[in-house]
């Protein structure tokens, strides 16, 4: 390691414990102030990243609403909506009553179920199987497939039942062995290489779980060449995983928790997963829970400029010019056009020509054009 990269990393570790202070422990939200006089119910509601839930209260129309804190959105008078992590407090105040409801808002917890087909026993499961951690989950972090494999705990203590998969990407730096993750967890976290990172677990001193890198730290500042580096050798040491995978881990897996970085050329129980490929235009990471996310509401779009176009007799028609896509997150789709149809420019015809493609949340967008060929024949 040179003298430079060790700095840094010691400056990154520096930088850690300062941000630890101020991060590791939610901002307190304060209720808002109930009125005097007033019957006041208290209730404690629990929801996942996502979830709508009707509050219970009697004459919703006639209910004055007050909400503190980002954690929670009202859509309509009474409907929650769960939009990220966090506490928020939200205050009914009825005619002769009052609802106070502290509401909890965490990502969905995974589920832990063995996979359909019996999990292969592979050189590493020896490994982490019989670490005894009393944590609920081991992570096993393959360096050489750049991929995570997250275990829970069987029937007899030991860590056998695979949970989920993540891709990732790891770096000559990655070290091999077993770890126990630490006890600080830092939302944003300014990276070696003048990048920021969010959702940072601590592996080993300077050797963390994050997200891709970003410009700054704000979610819609995503680097989208080091993003479609996911699933290739790419870090400075540390695991970069997709935010979903980030912040499950952030979330939890807590300090104490057993990780294994191994190399083997299995991946695992389960087949390694892709990571999707961003467009240029795309700042946002298609699976971050943030509600301002364009990948959550956004559309695509196919675009032909000029719908009836003229082909040269013998020529070889570029059919995607003038084509423009634009996927759900504002990237260039254009690699992903799919184009139905063929001109034979040495007969004179009407050739229709149709355009279609499929982003990576699975929707769709179509166009279609009309090519003419004269003088062929």
């Amino acid at each position: 390691m040179n003298s430079k990269t060790h700095f840094c990393r010691k400056v990154c570790s520096v930088m850690i414990c300062i941000l630890l202070l101020a991060q590791f422990v939610p901002a307190a939200v304060a209720a808002p102030a109930v009125p005097n006089g007033q019957l006041v119910f208290t209730r404690q509601l629990e929801l996942t990243v996502g979830e709508r839930v009707l509050l219970p209260v009697g004459d919703v129309d006639s209910t004055i609403w007050d909400v503190d804190g980002d954690a929670v959105q009202m859509l309509v008078p009474g409907e929650l909506w769960a939009v990220r992590p966090g506490v928020a407090h939200v205050v009914a105040q009825g005619s002769s009553e009052t609802s106070v409801f502290t509401v909890r808002v965490k990502i969905p917890q995974k589920d832990a179920e063995p996979n359909d087909e019996e999990p292969l026993v592979t050189y590493a499961e020896g490994i982490w199987s019989d670490i005894d951690s009393g944590c609920k989950y081991c992570i096993a972090v393959n360096k050489q497939e750049n991929c995570v494999t997250v275990y829970t705990l069987d029937e007899d203590g030991r860590y056998t039942i695979p949970v989920d998969v993540m891709i990732c990407s790891t770096g000559p730096d990655t070290p091999l062995g077993t770890f126990f993750m630490g006890e600080a967890k830092v939302r944003w976290c300014d990276l070696f290489g003048d990048v920021w990172g969010q959702y940072i677990s601590v592996i080993d001193g300077n050797i963390l779980f994050h997200s891709v890198p970003y410009v700054t730290d704000s979610e819609d500042t995503l680097r989208t060449d080091y993003f479609n580096l996911l699933g290739t050798s790419c870090s400075m040491g540390c695991i970069r995983l997709l935010v979903e995978d980030a912040y499950w881990i952030y979330w939890y897996c807590e300090g104490g928790t057993p990780i294994v970085i191994y190399e083997d050329d299995d991946p695992g129980p389960w087949e390694r997963p892709e990571a999707p490929i961003l467009g240029d235009g795309c700042t946002w990471d298609p699976t971050d829970h943030d509600e301002r996310n364009p990948w959550h509401t956004g559309t695509p779009e196919l675009t032909v400029q000029g719908r009836i176009r003229y082909a040269e007799p013998y020529s070889n028609p570029n059919l995607l010019h003038n084509v423009t896509a634009v996927d759900s997150g504002g990237g260039d789709a254009l690699h992903l056009v799919e184009v139905m149809g063929y001109v034979d420019t040495t007969r004179d015809g009407t050739y229709p020509v149709t355009y279609t493609f499929t982003d990576i949340k699975g929707r769709t967008a179509s166009a279609s054009a009309v090519y003419i060929v004269e003088g062929a024949d």
